[in-house]
This record gives structure tokens, C-alpha cells and sequence, in this order.
């Protein structure tokens, strides 16, 4: 196991949950989802989903869509930047992810020295 090894693990377990450590408000969010949509259509539809989100909730606002389409809108909002903590509460939250170090310790004298 090496830094990048972690790194990803990282990635792979927070970034869904956390989203973009970029995205800043909400004109951000409509502009990333018109940039990652595959058409203007699933653009305007995905961003009606994500205000259907904020002014309703996560959960009026999955009972308004059939299955596929809620989660064709989640694809394009994730692939946005938003996470599962934007997504349930309705807006860009300000917590965001940090970037850690990884580094390699040998003894626990190591991680005394860290702290």
C-alpha cells in the first residue's frame, strides 16, 4: 500500500457522499449541470430536479419523478459535483472535503510526531 493507494480509497468512499469540494453556490450547480448534460433537454430537466430538490425535498421530490428518470437526474446532478449530503438537504453544503496527505509511517514514533 502506497499514498496513491489511499488517496483513491479516499475518492472512492467520500466523494459520492461529499461531492465537489469546488462547488461554491447555486449558479454554480446550473451551470456545471448545463456543462455535464448530454443535451440542453436533460440539462433544463435535471436542474428543474435539482430546484424540485430545494423547494421540496429529496423525498416529495422522488415521488414526483418515474424510477428511471429520478435517477437519470441524480446521474447528471452527481456528475455536476453534488453529493448525497447536497442532494438530501436541498443546497450546496458548505462543508467540503479536505485533501489529505497520506504519508508513509514505520514505526509509532511516526505518528507521534505527526499529531
Amino acid at each position: 500500500m502506497n499514498p496513491d493507494f489511499f488517496k483513491q480509497q479516499w475518492t472512492n468512499y467520500f466523494d459520492r457522499m461529499i461531492g465537489d469540494s469546488e462547488m461554491k453556490n447555486d449558479n454554480d450547480v446550473k451551470s456545471r449541470i448545463f456543462t455535464v448534460a448530454p443535451s440542453e433537454g436533460r440539462a433544463k430537466s435535471a436542474y428543474g430536479c435539482w430546484l424540485l430538490i430545494q423547494s421540496e425535498g429529496w423525498e416529495r421530490a422522488q415521488e414526483s419523478f418515474v424510477r428511471s428518470t429520478w435517477y437519470r437526474h441524480l446521474k447528471v446532478l452527481r456528475a455536476a459535483g453534488l453529493g448525497d449530503a447536497d442532494l438530501s438537504s436541498g443546497k450546496v453544503v458548505p462543508l467540503r472535503r479536505r485533501i489529505l496527505e497520506a504519508q508513509v509511517m514505520h514505526t509509532w514514533a511516526d505518528f507521534s510526531n505527526v499529531a
